[in-house]
């Protein structure tokens, strides 16, 4: 099995590449493709060259399309000073996002860094339990590195009079592999789906075509993240995944729809760890320098040895954020709902995810007892986070972000 996986790079030429180069692609390949399906008929380049330069998503997303941003910029009322509720809305949404990136995902970065170092250097030294809170600790690290970015990119637009599209929204809720595509990266999804999947014949023209679209939209969207077997193999893998779910969620569904309330909910729970532990194996890959690293680490988190010294679990300050880490993903509305941006529903997840009634309504309770007001409270711990932010970011070594390489 060890050998499937001592698999060379893909060569690839050493030069160097704009910054975030494939979301300015993306998006040039949205604009020229609608343009030739007619759905653009704008000719005129000073307008042009305005959508390609608004620059608060240009670096890690959202991906915009050119009818989503260009009528806006258009707008006489964007032209003015943005309001006094969406300039305080974009700074709470771009403090959210600097906590999210400085204060947990940077910490995150840690264990993860020392299990992949550890792996490759010294083996015998690795814990399953350290294995598993690197690779958990790596979960929670790119969705607050790459969702926080968004967060900023989003607030930044709302500065400007600009609502940029969501490109979050709580994936680790997700109770399927199809479900987190769904959530993680929207306009990277509805990128691949509209560019890719419908145009290779998407569901209509049965389930073989249909399955065979999704593999190879999902192998491309993995290489499209880099030129290397680990970034293949981890789009292959989540294809493989989508196509299972539609074979078993029609049955699943149906056998679910059957039970009482109380094991409903305990269903759908489980399937949202299963998915979040599915998920997490594959950003082992993802995060892996080498397909061989990943399998390393894979046989380390399973193989129950607890003998190691690497000791990642005494490391109190990393154990702290990854608690912290999990209330914030599993308990607190996500940032799109906290600022209204998206609208509130009694269908959201959180409302189903508990296993007793009183648990449920304890959630619902949290859940809008965290909801953006404009109030000095609000400007107070704004502030008290802007603050706490800067500090950790000039006083430690900071990280660039994870898409920033893409």
């Amino acid at each position: 099995m060890g050998k499937l996986f001592q698999v060379q790079d893909i060569p690839v030429l050493n030069a160097m590449l704009p910054l975030a180069i494939s979301f300015f692609t993306f998006q040039q390949i949205a604009f020229l493709v609608d343009v030739a399906r007619g759905k653009i008929a704008e000719d005129r380049f000073s307008v042009y060259a305005l959508f390609i330069s608004f620059f608060p998503q240009l670096i890690a997303g959202p991906i915009v399309h050119y009818k989503e941003l260009v009528p806006q910029l258009m707008r006489h009322t964007t032209h003015r000073v943005a309001s006094n509720r969406f300039l305080s809305l974009g700074i709470t949404l771009f403090g959210i996002g600097l906590f999210k990136k400085v204060i947990l995902a940077d910490i995150l970065a840690i264990p993860v860094d020392s299990l992949h170092r550890g792996i490759q250097n010294t083996p015998d030294l690795v814990s399953s339990i350290d294995a598993w809170i690197g690779a958990v600790a790596f979960s929670f690290q790119i969705y607050f590195d790459f969702s926080g970015y968004s967060d900023m990119a989003i607030g930044l637009g709302l500065m400007f009079g600009v609502i940029l599209p969501m490109n979050f929204f709580s994936p680790y809720m997700a109770s399927g592999i199809a479900d987190f595509w769904r959530r993680w990266h929207i306009t990277l999804s509805t990128f691949l789906r509209d560019y890719i999947y419908i145009p290779l014949g998407g569901n209509r023209k049965g389930r073989a075509i249909q399955f065979a679209a999704i593999l190879v939209t999902m192998l491309l969207g993995g290489l499209w993240h880099g030129a290397g077997w680990t970034f293949v193999l981890w789009g292959g893998l989540h294809g493989v995944f989508i196509v299972a779910s539609h074979l078993l969620g029609q049955k699943a569904s149906d056998f679910q729809s059957e039970l009482p309330m109380l094991m409903r909910g305990f269903l759908r729970a489980s399937r949202i760890g299963f998915t979040f532990i599915i998920v997490t194996l594959l950003w082992v890959l993802f995060r892996a320098e080498t397909p061989q690293i990943a399998y390393d680490i894979w046989c380390k988190l399973f193989d129950g040895n607890h003998g190691g010294t690497l000791n990642l679990v005494r490391d109190h300050k990393v154990m702290v954020v990854i608690i912290v880490s999990a209330l914030v993903v599993w308990l607190l509305p996500n940032s799109m709902m906290f600022t209204h941006l998206a609208k509130r529903s009694a269908h959201h997840d959180l409302l189903y995810v508990p296993m007793i009634d009183i648990f449920r309504k304890f959630i619902f309770r949290t859940q809008t007892r965290f909801v953006w007001v404009s109030s000095v409270w609000n400007a107070v711990w704004v502030s008290c986070v802007f603050f706490m932010s800067l500090i950790l970011m000039y006083s430690t070594l900071s990280q660039e972000f994870i898409y920033f390489d893409f």
